[in-house]
């Protein structure tokens, strides 16, 4: 990305990267943050909680801040998707990086990915174009409508990002948005309609709420059991290396 990007890692309790490989959470914010908008949300507390108390399975949590003080050369902003992107970003430098020092769990029923906004977008383009990687994604308040989206065509659908259907529904996804978020619903819906007509894993609910931090603080919880719940009945979880 020719910058430098400070990723937060949040380790579990009694994180032991010599015994034990840990499935990893990416999560992504929005664009009006360039850090710390998961945090602020309550969700490293939640988590860590519900680990310490063995209601959840430990894991890492992966939040990248992004690069929107980069102006017109920002790359969060202004790609799209392939090299020199914030995919490349992510699947190429950050996924690499969590799986070899912070002992990620090197495969895609161990990570998933979601996001805020223009982080929900790039979660779900991300998942989209590699199901190897990923096996979870989230799109809170996904902003993935064309007239939205930077260079994007008049017939601009989010599912163009797969290369084939078939990618799609090896995913396990979720959609979700506020009742009041005019930025996001018709987008979210349209999509959902989609990936029911071609089977896929999904589901999608409406809360209550806009396009704020007021209403995905709300849905905290929602959003842990949905990436961390398959993760109970894995055995490799809790494998020694």
């Amino acid at each position: 990305l020719n910058d430098t990007i400070p990723v937060l890692i949040a380790l579990p309790p009694c994180f032991d990267p010599l015994l034990y490989r840990y499935p990893a959470l990416y999560l992504l914010q929005g664009s009006g943050d360039i850090e710390g908008q998961w945090e602020r949300l309550g969700i490293v507390t939640r988590a860590h909680k519900l680990m310490a108390a063995g209601e959840m399975p430990s894991f890492l949590i992966v939040m990248p801040n992004n690069d929107i003080d980069m102006g017109d050369d920002s790359k969060f902003l202004n790609s799209a998707e392939g090299r020199g992107s914030w995919e490349d970003f992510i699947v190429n430098d950050v996924v690499p990086l969590v799986d070899a020092k912070y002992a990620g769990w090197a495969d895609p029923v161990g990570r998933a990915i979601g996001g805020i906004s223009r982080g929900g977008y790039w979660s779900l383009e991300i998942a989209f174009r590699n199901p190897g990687v990923f096996g979870a994604v989230g799109g809170h308040s996904a902003v993935i409508s064309g007239e939205y989206l930077v260079g994007a065509s008049d017939d601009f659908r989010m599912t163009m990002m797969a290369r084939s259907p078939d990618d799609i529904k090896r995913l396990r996804i979720w959609l979700d948005v506020g009742d009041n978020d005019y930025l996001a619903i018709t987008g979210s819906d349209d999509l959902a309609e989609t990936l029911i007509s071609i089977g896929a894993m999904s589901q999608f609910t409406i809360g209550s709420g806009g396009h704020e931090d007021a209403y995905w603080a709300s849905r905290v919880d929602d959003y842990l059991a949905f990436y961390a719940g398959s993760w109970f009945d894995a055995a490799p979880i809790a494998a020694k290396r």
